[in-house]
């Protein structure tokens, strides 16, 4: 019995330190690519609740990755993705989703289109791996393309998750079980 309760003691200990918050510090991040280059996968790495300032070009710069990981497997996604006034009269389409490697979009299956000044949505679930890899592409490439800006930001929801005094009772449930278990077998 006194096996069974240091067990016991050291799961319900783990169970506890599993469900502490962990510390996020979101901050504005500006696009700077002679410090970090983004243009190839899996790009720059943010944190969730950053607000990212880019731009594209249609020559030099016609994409930007931007990969978050450490997010929680199961929870929800929702990246904002805004289309800043910028450098033309007459702007160039930029398109947003979700990559799993330099050209593969796997969310939308059809990237979104943003005009100008114009506001979309990104939203899912958090795949196993914890990683999300954003994609914002200028659709041109003429000879004097403009710099086109955008703003994205992405908010995670945690999947839900059985409360801590449900968890602490179903293992208390399961360890008396074994300890019955065990009681039978000697008789």
């Amino acid at each position: 019995m006194g096996n069974l309760s240091k067990i016991a003691g050291t799961v319900l200990g783990s169970t506890t330190l599993a469900t502490l918050p962990a510390a996020a510090d979101a901050a504005p991040v500006f696009e700077n690519e002679s410090i970090t280059l983004n243009n190839t996968f899996p790009g720059q790495s943010l944190n969730a609740g950053d607000t990212f300032q880019g731009a594209n070009n249609g020559a030099s710069d016609p994409i930007d990755f931007l990969r978050y990981t450490g997010l929680p497997a199961g929870g929800s996604f929702n990246f904002t993705v805004h289309r800043d006034a910028c450098c033309s009269s007459n702007p160039f389409l930029l398109d947003a989703g979700l990559y799993s490697d330099q050209t593969t979009t796997v969310n939308p299956p059809v990237p979104i289109d943003l005009l100008q000044d114009e506001t979309k949505h990104l939203q899912g679930l958090v795949p196993g791996s914890g990683q999300l890899v954003l994609g914002v592409k200028l659709l041109s490439s003429g000879p004097n393309p403009f710099f086109e800006g955008y703003t994205v930001s992405l908010a995670v929801t945690p999947p839900s998750r059985v409360t801590q005094p449900a968890t602490i009772a179903l293992l208390l449930a399961g360890l008396t079980g074994l300890q019955v278990l065990r009681r039978r077998k000697r008789r």
